[in-house]
């Protein structure tokens, strides 16, 4: 540790760093990370943001080595609350979430041009919810883990309905 000492223990501002070769540069008070710091894990992995009691805590950035990231709430290490998750891919969802995954009101923006606005439960839309694709056409119904199932609409760019009844494992029921 290279940093502020009060009364024989870290506390203030430093560098801790790990065994495992991760390295924390942020505040620290009695030895534990508490306030605005930065981890770097040995992975790849880079934190940024708020602590408390040594876990992620409140508002802060995680970027992992794959080029993922998620920029939002944090609850003892878990993403907990409101965030933007952005996948490697470059998909992003924009929402709420709960026990580190999708879960709850939130829109996901695809790359292939697809949005989908929904109740989320389990990182899938789960219940009602709403998808347009490129072309226009929009899907307004139920879901289960992000398959049309159930009662729904499907309509084309201008507004007609294409299909409004059930749906099973994304395909039309009847």
């Amino acid at each position: 540790y290279d940093g502020d000492w009060a009364a024989d223990k870290m506390t203030g501002s430093g560098t801790y760093r790990y065994v495992n070769g991760d390295v924390y540069v942020g505040a620290v008070v009695n030895g534990i990370r508490e306030g605005n710091g930065k981890m770097t894990y040995a992975e790849g992995g880079v934190y940024n943001g708020s602590w408390k009691n040594g876990m992620k805590n409140g508002m802060g950035k995680y970027d992992w080595s794959d080029g993922s990231s998620y920029d939002g709430d944090w609850k003892n290490d878990i993403r907990s609350g409101n965030g933007t998750y952005i996948w490697a891919s470059g998909n992003r969802y924009v929402g709420a979430f709960a026990d580190n995954k999708i879960s709850g009101h939130g829109i996901k923006y695809y790359t292939d041009g697809r949005i989908c606005e929904g109740t989320w439960k389990n990182d899938g839309l789960q219940g009602r919810g709403t998808c347009k694709w490129p072309n226009g056409d929009v899907y307004d119904g139920e879901w289960v883990d992000s398959v049309q199932e159930g009662w729904g609409k499907l309509t084309d760019k201008n507004g007609k309905v294409i299909y409004e009844g059930q749906w099973k494992n994304g395909e039309r029921a009847n």
